[in-house]
């Protein structure tokens, strides 16, 4: 799933989502649900839920949702504002209070260079200079 937060609807989404259905006169007759399903259609609930996924997701921006709901559905521009309305804080801003928080990213501080304070050497010196032995070592013939 890349990068994107898992969204956590709450157990009760579907039915929330079947009463905006039918507050805004969305239901289907059972008839003309199943022929939906049989032809491999969508049901109104089916769309919904589609579009709000997509919208918690990011897919489709909140400002938009009101022109998606009135394209996808065929609906009037006023159903499509108060159905975008009753989604928003009926169902979205549920599921946006239960995203998981994102882990802060936090620089560890770099640990500061400790130099002792030695006159520097310049660059004859530095290549005059005896090598020093190394007592952790030993001398390999």
């Amino acid at each position: 799933m890349s990068n994107k937060q898992k969204i956590i609807f709450p157990e009760n989404t579907s039915s929330i989502i079947s009463s905006i259905v039918k507050k805004h006169g969305l239901e289907e007759s059972d008839e003309d649900f199943l022929k939906k399903i049989g032809k491999g259609e969508k049901t109104a609930g089916g769309i919904i839920a589609s579009i709000v996924k997509k919208t918690a997701e990011g897919e489709i921006n909140k400002k938009n949702l009101p022109g998606t709901l009135k394209m996808s559905l065929k609906i009037t521009q006023k159903k499509a504002m108060d159905l975008a309305k009753d989604i928003n804080s009926q169902v979205l801003a549920l599921a946006e209070k239960r995203l998981p928080p994102q882990p802060k990213k936090t620089q560890k501080p770099k640990a500061p260079l400790i130099i002792e304070n030695q006159p520097k050497k310049t660059k004859k010196e530095e290549l005059s200079s005896p090598i020093k032995e190394d007592n952790y070592r030993e001398l390999v013939e």
